[in-house]
């Protein structure tokens, strides 16, 4: 862990790489030992804009007047400081995820107030051996072992991590140091919270029952997972920006792409989870990976409410539950609503550019066609064969033929969406439909 290194070098190594001279930097402040110690780094590095943030979480009797002291002392620095204080009892759920969110959403504050580029924190090596195992233990995939990052966004902010390969230890021999004596917050030993308990026992067992400090272990493995996660993230790449996304969510084509290992598979299909909010188990991930590499037709797994449809190697997030399509509607002239489209009809135009058809466009969201004139209704599919083949003709996916719309005239399907067939009107007065599909 670079205990016998210089930390200073180490922490003007990594503020070259991820902080911006020009911006003001924002240091979260708790006033314990790890804060303090980065806080008197970065004061030490030439022409490096700082402020700090403490945030007072209100735990102990102590911490309002740690706040005062902590004040001062930064006014001393000629640094500005911010403090928040919270109240714990007018948060909900788990007490520990609640509080990180309101921090993070307060330096977000900050930092749009006032053009901080971000804000530092003291992690360092040991809350990353902690955060490996924990994830070891939850049954995380490898290239989630990577940990902690040093450079993240978590609720809109940028958060820089200067002492991320820095042991505790070596936190501890900077503190000796220092005029000003940090605070040793109780709570961090405290059993009724994961890291608590990390710490007081989980650690110290485990160090105990193996015969040596199995930290660096963890640390180890971070940094090669995070480098396996830089690898597979290079791999899937040009996958990631062939994605079509639409009203209806997130579309990607991956029916030619046989050379993908399961690996790199498997990544892919959580980085687009992550990207679309989907929650799928480790189980669903493999079967979705099992039905893309077979090149199953019309499959769907479901999770929270929320479809992900799987077809010939094609796969379509959904963003929400899609209603079904309303009874018939007779299409005027002008704007009209039908379900989740917006249809603009112009009677009496001349055929202009070429049409917008097929399930790609329905999936952009734009469909654009010119009909003769006649009396139109917009409605629901109905079992037609001569339709139902052109579909399957032209590989539309299966769960797209329920949900949009067909055009009727005289109690017959005149015209349909999905397929990429165009009609071959003369140049003469016709009836435009333009047909846009709102956000689901």
């Amino acid at each position: 862990m670079k205990d016998d290194k210089d930390i200073l070098t180490l922490v003007k190594m990594f503020v070259g790489l991820y902080v911006d001279y020009d911006k003001p930097l924002l240091i979260a402040l708790s006033g314990g030992p790890d804060s303090l110690v980065l806080l008197d780094l970065l004061m030490k590095i030439p022409n490096l804009q700082l402020a700090v943030a403490h945030v007072d979480h209100n735990w102990r009797e102590t911490s309002s007047a740690e706040a005062k002291q902590l004040e001062s002392f930064v006014d001393k620095l000629g640094l500005r400081f911010h403090l928040l204080e919270i109240d714990p009892e007018s948060l909900s759920g788990n007490l520990e995820d609640s509080c990180r969110e309101v921090r993070y959403r307060y330096f977000r504050e900050l930092c749009e107030i006032h053009g901080y580029q971000g804000v530092a924190t003291g992690h360092h090596a040991d809350d990353q051996s902690e955060t490996v195992l924990k994830r070891f233990f939850e049954g995380s995939s490898i290239s989630q072992l990577s940990g902690i990052r040093p450079v993240k966004n978590i609720f809109g902010v940028k958060v820089v991590r200067p002492l991320l390969s820095i042991s505790k230890a070596a936190i501890e021999r900077c503190v000796q140091k220092q005029a000003f004596q940090p605070f040793y917050d109780s709570t961090n030993l405290d059993p009724r919270f994961m890291r608590g308990r990390m710490r007081a026992s989980i650690f110290p067992f485990l160090e105990k029952e193996f015969g040596k400090n199995i930290r660096r272990g963890m640390v180890n493995i971070a940094e090669e997972a995070f480098e396996l996660e830089g690898y597979l993230d290079q791999k899937i790449k040009p996958y990631i920006e062939s994605i079509l996304e639409g009203p209806l969510g997130l579309y990607l084509d991956l029916s030619k792409c046989r050379d993908l290992h399961l690996i790199e598979l498997k990544h892919l299909i959580r980085r687009l989870c992550k990207k679309v909010g989907f929650n799928l188990s480790r189980n669903q991930i493999g079967v979705v990976c099992q039905l893309v590499l077979e090149g199953a037709a019309g499959k769907r797994v479901i999770a929270q409410e929320r479809d992900l449809h799987i077809d010939r190697g094609r796969l379509f997030f959904l963003r929400a539950k899609i209603d079904e399509l309303p009874s018939q509607l007779v299409l005027k002239e002008g704007v009209q609503s039908y379900g989740n489209w917006e249809i603009t009809v112009s009677k009496n135009v001349r055929v202009g550019g070429e049409e917008k058809v097929g399930w790609v466009d329905v999936w952009r969201g734009e469909l654009e066609v010119y009909v003769p004139t006649g009396a139109y209704l917009i409605g629901p599919y109905k079992k037609n064969i001569r339709i139902s083949k052109l579909w399957t003709d032209d590989k539309v996916p299966s769960f797209l033929r329920g949900i949009i719309p067909v055009l009727w005239e005289r109690g017959a399907v005149v015209r349909e969406f999905l397929s990429c067939r165009k009609s071959s009107n003369e140049d003469k007065n016709v009836i435009q439909i333009l047909m846009k599909l709102k956000r689901t």
